[in-house]
């Protein structure tokens, strides 16, 4: 765990690392359209590569893994893992539940902040105590959150745009004469 990081902003900086990979995707996906010459054949491939920016994430890493094959199959599964977490905490909904027994108040009383206790029989009430269940945050958050950023940064760096080759343009020697 990282000492003074709270599991709201490990989240935040989990979710943000997978929109900064999905970002860079689009922009991989989009950029070589910028360096085709024609207007008429860049404007047709552009409502095309348009749409391809706009398919799913699973979709978008199969197309880099194809053109980017130097890309280790190790950090793709990372990048996988960063957007199979990201859905998970995006996508969950909290469940109510009820426990039928609750630590009794008097022990909140005798416990101080960081201190662990055991609890025995007699620490417990049998009473309905509510909680809700849920994807996200905790110590999970913290200790992925770094992870995270981590991977989102090295992949982002290997997401260079393929430029397309540009032809040499023929030398125009002179005319004998």
């Amino acid at each position: 765990m990282i000492p003074g990081v709270k599991p709201d902003n490990a989240l935040v900086a989990s979710i943000f690392s997978a929109a900064a990979v999905e970002a860079g995707l689009n922009l991989f996906i989009a950029a070589p359209v910028l360096f085709i010459r024609d207007d008429t054949l860049r404007r047709f491939y552009a409502d095309f590569i348009t749409r391809a920016a706009r398919a799913s994430v699973p979709v978008k890493l199969r197309f880099v893994k194809r053109v980017r094959p130097e890309i280790d199959k190790t950090l793709m599964r990372r990048v996988h893992k960063l957007f199979e977490y990201r859905n998970a905490v995006l996508h969950s909904t909290p469940e109510y539940g009820e426990a039928t027994k609750a630590v009794r108040p008097v022990v909140w009383k005798r416990v101080r902040p960081g201190e662990s206790i055991s609890l025995t029989d007699a620490d417990l009430e049998i009473r309905p105590s509510p909680f809700l269940t849920g994807r996200g945050g905790g110590t999970e958050a913290i200790e992925v959150a770094s992870e995270h950023y981590g991977t989102a940064r090295t992949f982002l760096t290997l997401l260079k745009p393929v430029v397309p080759q540009q032809r040499p343009r023929p030398k125009r020697g002179k005319t004998g004469g």
